[in-house]
């Protein structure tokens, strides 16, 4: 029994030291520290790496890392379990595995010796578990082709390694003791031809691979590749070759040039240079020196230089493969002879000497003949200014042995006409088998220029021979084949002379002798201004063929034949002013600057000509035109009829060029533009004329006619209207043309009926109850009717306000007045039914227009009546005005009146327009009168109801006398049919507002005879424009009226009603004023 249970204890006892076995292995490597976990397995690798912005080098690389945990106790993977990475300040949890991963980016130099680098990290756990574990591992940035994976330093060992307060320093690269180079083992080069002749220069393509000398963790040389980068250098053609009078070799630097931003693309530096070269090399060898570095600095890479022999100078144009020398010998010898600093400057050239260089050295072998010159070519320099290029030849001659002076260099300073300064230094080759030599010289001159001599010299000398002469010799670049002459054969100079050569030489000048104009259409849209009157707008177009005239004797002077004026930008100025031979005052109609294109000798342009008188479309005046030079490069061709200055802010006239001999003279005809493809012949109008015509003083000599300045007189006229158009049509204005009371502002407080006055102007439709309808009649009858009718007074007012109640247009005429403040747009719509009016009596019609528009003063066609004796009142002339709206675009103050006298039955023919207008500022007003047929006989007898029976048969033959009170005059009676108010809204209508207008073009039907020119202002038959139904019905009225009474007495009272009868009625078409449109109540 006791044996048994010691048995049970000690196998009890084994049992528990077995459970207790693998806890008390695990925690050997973590018996100093008090956590419950400990680190398994530690593992990571390189994953990534970014490059530097300007070489493709690592400027970071980035590792990926992952623990293992397991509990100490259990010996359990720890999963999803929080752990801090103290270092990197990073919390991350635990897998399925007991695992978590992370990332670390290094940032470091990567041009530094390779080594590892031991980093620490501490684990520490932030659950359940208690305590931290701390790693070590070893990373190699700078070689991971070897070494890609971390190293755990708890398991290996690696060398050389860095750590502690060295890391930083080493990932910095700082204490280095060497730095890397940058190098060019092999490349291409391919050369072809890029400018041959009097300038050699060759194009260079280069294909390199550069890299650069790395190194392994181990010390084994590696070439690390680069893929991208920028880089800049040097690039030196070198010329080796053995001068016999030294015993070493000569380097020259053949040819060279700079390159910068080089850019390497997949491995490959890619980049062209043009090398210049005074002349193919003739002897030696060739080599190609390269020098290269980052266009940025990198910390510890130096720059690359290398030399590359391309072989013997006939390899001087030879596509090469490129391969590095590896001689040091070379390579310092070529350092020695040429340092790297060295420089070469193909365009040096040398001076001419300080020496007297007008004598001939005395003790001179050789002799020259004189020179002979030849025509190469000619180039438009601009419109007015050409180079004549030429070859020269000058021929040597020994005068030892009297031969040709073969195979010599000689220095020659090219054509100058400064005494001080010679030419330019040619580039002549050696003298030929027949000891000549070659150049070309060019004159550079005036086209336009009096043609004359160009006297100059040229200056040739050679050291060798003891020899230099300064060359006299005439150009004419005007002749081409009878271009220059040696001086040496001419015996005497003064025959080339010509009368250019004078102080006062001529000056050619521009002709034009035609103009072609063709009308393209007429453009009526938007043409309605704030006054709302018509602009006529025609699209003309504008062509003609200018020529010039060359003067000199060295031919022909003025008698020489025409030539075309030069390809190019001209300033054309047009001018149309009212007749200069019939006209008494000068008159500005039209004026322009319109830049033009001369294209072969043909100028076309397209121009608005736009007027404010028809009538000036149909008469003759004179047409002014100037063509002046300008700076080309102040103006853009868009196309052959179309030129505009680049500049807007900059003034045409600063755009005048007056560098060139080319005078501008102006040239004038009368002619009018009623017709299509109409050819006007010009004439040149002289200075002589120009002071008849305008009163001013002009010197025409060698001197152009300001006209611009000269127009500006006239214009201003033309601003003052435009400053007038922008000022709005007043209330006040058209109250007292039509004998209204105006009532605006708080004025209008003071009528009874303010309400319904207002409602109706907002409405434009008639918004009078009986109330107010009662009380407009209380107005009238208190302020324009009071005591001024019979007995019947009263009962005339109960009849308006019964009457007016249910008819308001029965008693009262309504009309919507409209001031308009601007027009936003009109459309024309068409014209209308064309009309003949046929006068019933005789008239005289006279205009007479001022200023510039009658959009700034009113203008009337006034008719003159005989008036009856005694009958017709004072007042008779203001019923008689017709106020016509006619536009001129005469710009003078005054101007000649224009009348013609119509018979009885005389013809007038009238043509209708309609425009659609839109305004969208306007001041609306209301205006009431008194309906007219409450006092004219229109034949309806519909005021018969207002009286009573006893009266009714003596209506309609005395009812002005019948109605009024016998003291009434003929004035008062007037006024009391017409007197009315206006009212107005004080502030303005913003709300787009679009009518219909009527335009009216009335002109008599009378035909021209020979007394009688239609062209002719001064005798055209008058014509005017009309704009409103109620002008023109007011107008048509008048004309067809019988006004003139006839012989004896008898008729004299009858003619008078009748007279009085028919002014009421004209009296009922309110006057239109500019700016104003009146709509009536419907």
């Amino acid at each position: 029994m006791i044996l048994s249970r010691i048995l049970l204890m000690m196998i009890g006892l084994l049992y528990l030291t077995h459970c207790q076995l693998g806890e008390t292995q695990k925690r050997i490597d973590s018996q100093a520290s008090a956590s419950s976990f400990y680190v398994e397995k530690i593992s990571g690798s390189f994953v990534s790496e970014s490059f530097n912005e300007n070489i493709s080098i690592p400027k970071d690389r980035t590792y990926q890392f992952s623990v293992c945990l397991k509990d100490l106790k259990k010996n359990k993977a720890i999963t999803n379990h929080p752990f801090l990475i103290e270092e990197i300040k990073e919390t991350l949890t635990t897998d399925a595995s007991g695992c978590f991963n992370w990332t670390e980016t290094f940032t470091f130099e990567f041009l530094a010796e390779p080594t590892f680098l031991k980093f620490e990290r501490n684990i520490i756990s932030k659950g359940l578990h208690s305590g931290s574990e701390s790693i070590t591992y070893a990373i190699n940035l700078w070689d991971t082709e070897n070494y890609k994976n971390i190293v755990d330093l708890s398991k290996n060992k690696v060398s050389p390694l860095v750590e502690g307060n060295k890391v930083e320093q080493k990932l910095a690269a700082r204490n280095e003791t060497s730095a890397f180079d940058l190098w060019l083992e092999d490349g291409r080069v391919f050369i072809t031809d890029e400018k041959m002749g009097e300038e050699l220069q060759l194009k260079y393509d280069f294909s390199l691979q550069p890299f650069i000398k790395f190194k392994k963790t181990s010390g084994e040389p590696f070439n690390y590749a680069l893929k991208s980068g920028l880089f800049k250098g040097k690039i030196q053609l070198l010329q080796r070759y053995f001068d016999g009078n030294s015993k070493e070799n000569q380097y020259d630097i053949f040819g060279e040039d700079s390159f910068d931003a080089a850019k390497m693309e997949k491995g490959i530096l890619s980049f062209s240079k043009t090398l210049k070269f005074k002349s193919p090399p003739t002897r030696g060898n060739l080599f190609l020196r390269i020098q290269i570095e980052s266009q940025l600095p990198i910390n510890n890479l130096k720059s690359f230089t290398g030399l590359f022999p391309l072989g013997d100078y006939r390899n001087f144009k030879t596509n090469q493969f490129l391969k590095v020398t590896s001689s040091p010998e070379l390579l310092q010898e070529v350092a020695k002879k040429i340092p790297g600093n060295s420089r070469y400057d193909v365009n040096k050239n040398t001076q001419p000497s300080s020496e007297n260089e007008n004598e001939t050295r005395s003790d001179s072998l050789i002799s020259i003949a004189p020179l002979s010159i030849d025509p190469l070519s000619g180039e438009q320099i601009n419109y007015h200014k050409k180079m004549v290029k030429y070859i020269v030849t000058a021929c040597f001659s020994n005068n030892l042995v009297t031969s040709p002076l073969v195979f010599q260099k000689f220095k020659v300073y090219g054509f100058s006409q400064n005494e001080n300064q010679p030419g330019e230094l040619k580039d002549v080759k050696k003298t030929n088998h027949l000891g000549c030599v070659y150049w070309t010289d060019n004159v550079e001159f005036d086209m336009y220029d009096c043609h004359h001599f160009y006297r100059g010299y040229v200056i040739v000398e050679n050291q060798h021979f003891n020899f230099k002469e300064k060359i006299y010799y005439f150009v004419n670049p005007w002749e081409p084949y009878l271009l220059g002459t040696d001086e040496k054969k001419i015996d005497n100079v003064n025959v080339l002379s010509t009368s250019c050569d004078s102080k006062k030489p001529k000056k050619s000048e521009i002709l034009i002798d035609s103009v072609v104009f063709e009308n393209q259409g007429q453009q009526n849209e938007n043409k309605i201004n704030h006054k709302l009157d018509i602009e006529i707008t025609r699209h003309l177009s504008l062509t003609f063929h200018p020529k010039v005239s060359v003067p000199s004797d060295i031919r022909d002077d003025y008698n020489a034949k025409l030539e075309s004026l030069a390809n190019g930008i001209y300033l054309l100025r047009l001018a149309f002013f009212k007749n200069l031979k019939t006209s008494n005052k000068k008159e500005l109609i039209f004026y322009k600057e319109i830049p033009v294109l001369n294209k072969n000798n043909i100028v076309t342009t397209d121009l608005d000509f736009t007027l404010k008188d028809k009538r000036l479309l149909e008469t003759k005046n004179s047409m002014i035109i100037q063509l002046l030079p300008v700076k080309q490069e102040d103006f853009e061709v868009v196309s052959d009829y179309k030129v505009i200055p680049k500049s807007k802010s900059k003034s045409i006239q600063l755009s005048l060029d007056n560098n060139t001999s080319l005078l501008s003279p102006i040239f004038k005809q009368e002619f009018s533009l009623d017709g299509d493809g109409k050819q006007v012949s010009l004439r040149t109008f002289k200075g002589s004329e120009i002071t008849t015509h305008f009163n001013v003083t002009f010197n025409e000599e060698n001197k152009n006619f300001d006209l611009n300045s000269f127009i500006q007189a006239f214009r201003s006229e033309e601003d003052l209207h435009q400053q007038r158009l922008l000022i709005p049509p007043k209330a006040n204005d058209f109250a007292l043309k039509n004998q209204l009371l105006l009532y605006e502002n708080k004025k209008i407080e003071e009528l009874k009926f303010k309400n319904a006055a207002i409602k109706t102007i907002e409405a434009s439709k008639n918004s009078f109850d009986e109330q107010s309808v009662e009380k407009l009649c209380d107005y009238w009858f208190e302020n324009n009717w009071k005591e001024k009718f019979r007995t019947t007074e009263s009962l005339f007012h109960r009849y308006c306000k019964s009457e007016g109640s249910k008819n308001l247009k029965s008693i009262f005429d309504l009309n919507y007045v409209y001031l308009i403040h601007n027009v936003s747009g009109s459309k024309y719509l068409g014209p209308g039914l064309d009309k003949n009016l046929t006068t019933s009596d005789s008239y005289s019609l006279s205009t007479s227009i001022n200023n510039f528009s009658s959009s700034a003063l009113s203008t009337g066609v006034k008719v003159g009546v005989k008036p009856p004796p005694t009958v017709i009142p004072e007042w008779f002339s203001l019923g008689a005005e017709v106020g016509a709206q006619i536009s001129s675009g005469q710009q003078s103050a005054t101007s000649e009146s224009n009348s013609i006298t119509l018979n009885e039955m005389s013809n007038l023919q009238v043509s209708e327009s309609h425009f659609q207008i839109t305004t969208s500022k306007y001041q609306k007003c209301l205006s009431i009168k008194p309906n007219a047929s409450l006092f004219y006989d229109s034949g309806k007898n519909s005021f018969l109801k207002v009286w009573d029976a006893m009266w009714k048969t003596d209506m309609k033959t005395e009812m002005g006398n019948l109605l009024f009170k016998s003291d009434i005059t003929e004035s008062e009676k007037m006024e009391a049919s017409n007197k009315g108010i206006l009212i107005c809204k004080s502030d303005l209508a913003t709300t787009p507002f679009s009518f219909q207008e009527s335009y009216y073009w009335v002109q008599p039907n009378l035909s021209t005879n020979e007394l009688q020119d239609a062209k002719d202002e001064r005798t055209k038959i008058n014509s005017f424009m009309l704009r409103g139904v109620q002008d023109f019905t007011r107008f048509k009225y008048f004309l067809t009226t019988k006004w003139t009474l006839p012989e004896g007495s008898k008729q004299i009272k009858l003619d008078s009603e009748r007279i009085f009868n028919n002014l009421i009625y004209l009296k009922y078409f309110q006057a239109t004023l500019p700016g104003i449109y009146i709509q009536k109540e419907k």
